[in-house]
């Protein structure tokens, strides 16, 4: 699988996740948006530094 799919597959996946979260009023549904927007971020920054670079 290539990159854009996985992180397609990580942001349904958190967004699922999320709507689960909120319907148990764990979180309210306006932190949902920043909350899977900073982990995307973060786990695209860990990927990044975690890829093998091209050869040129």
């Amino acid at each position: 699988m290539n990159k854009e799919r996985i992180m397609g597959l990580l942001r349904h996946g958190l967004t699922f996740g999320g709507g689960y979260v909120v319907a148990q009023g764990w979180i309210n549904e306006a932190a949902l948006p920043e909350i899977i927007g900073a982990i995307v971020t973060l786990v695209g920054v860990g990927w990044s530094i975690a890829a093998p670079e091209k050869a040129a």
